[in-house]
């Protein structure tokens, strides 16, 4: 599963008021009113059997579209109401398939920087084929 696909996925049904939406590294000439979307790390948590508890800690970068008039005081006020909005609305990924889990957020340079995690619980498929038969031998030490 594409986690970072799904929460783009997530972002863009939400919030089709900010219309792009990038995951690479951003170049100069990008779109403001836009989300970038990264991922910070990953942790593999190995349970019993073929299970995992696999947790993501993503960054939400959110560029405000700029206004030249008093453009510091409007950033920063673009940036506080989408923090909001995210907080009241972006919960879930797509039929919830995986919970916000701790978000936060802070704003620097009239950016809005949104941290949150997710957990997913992974059943693996073995490598292996299971036993099929078994077959089982008795007797005694010495026995032929």
């Amino acid at each position: 599963m594409d986690v970072t696909n799904k929460i783009l996925e997530t972002l863009g049904l939400l919030f089709p008021d900010v219309p792009d939406q990038y995951r690479n590294n951003l170049r100069q000439g990008f779109n403001e009113n836009s989300f970038f979307v990264k991922q910070v790390s990953v942790n593999n948590e190995q349970m019993l059997a073929n299970r995992s508890i696999r947790s993501y800690n993503y960054q939400l970068h959110y560029f405000p579209e700029n206004n030249p008039i008093d453009q510091e005081q409007r950033l920063e006020e673009q940036c506080e109401k989408m923090a909001e909005r995210m907080y009241n609305q972006f919960l879930y990924l797509n039929n919830h398939e995986g919970k916000v889990l701790k978000p936060y957020h802070r704003i620097e340079d009239g950016v809005l920087l949104f941290q949150f995690n997710l957990k997913f619980e992974i059943e693996h498929s073995p490598d292996h084929t299971p036993m099929q038969s078994f077959e089982e031998r008795s007797g005694l030490k010495g026995d032929s």
